[in-house]
């Protein structure tokens, strides 16, 4: 483990950012396995849900930095109306050996520039209409703070 780290995103130190990138950067569940042990990441997503906290595995879209993350999700899910009640969500990352919990502010984006850059071809199964399907929106997460142990 090189970084224990509990504080704002903005204070984290320059030399450490680059591995919490990193890290972060395999935020998208990798299902390979080496060995006879599978490697993957566990990305879940906390949100408040009727005044209770709401666990749900999820998977971001890949992402350089700490500056935003993002997720398709459909307009009418569960994520997007918890998220216009509360804007605040905390998202962990876990590969069984360490973890990274991002404390965010969030967004529904529905801005079309931004959901075009950011569709993939995967998508298509949630949203038949491409980029421009009406459903589709992301969630973007800007963390503030995190907690981690690499």
């Amino acid at each position: 483990m090189s970084i224990y780290y509990m504080g704002s995103v903005e204070k984290l130190p320059l030399e450490a950012r680059a591995e919490v990138e990193q890290y972060l950067r395999l935020g998208v569940p990798n299902f390979k396995a080496t060995g006879s042990i599978p490697e993957c990441q566990c990305v879940t997503l906390g949100t408040v849900q009727e005044g209770k906290s709401h666990l749900t595995v999820i998977s971001l879209l890949p992402s350089p930095s700490l500056k935003s993350l993002y997720m398709q999700v459909n307009r009418q899910s569960q994520k997007v109306k918890n998220l216009l009640s509360c804007d605040k969500a905390e998202i962990a990352i876990t590969n069984g050996m360490g973890y990274l919990i991002l404390d965010c502010t969030t967004e529904v984006v529905t801005d079309e520039q931004l959901k075009a850059e950011k569709w993939e071809d995967w998508m298509t199964q949630y949203h038949p209409k491409g980029s421009d399907s009406p459903d589709y929106v992301l969630l973007q997460f800007v963390p503030q703070n995190l907690r981690a142990m690499i």
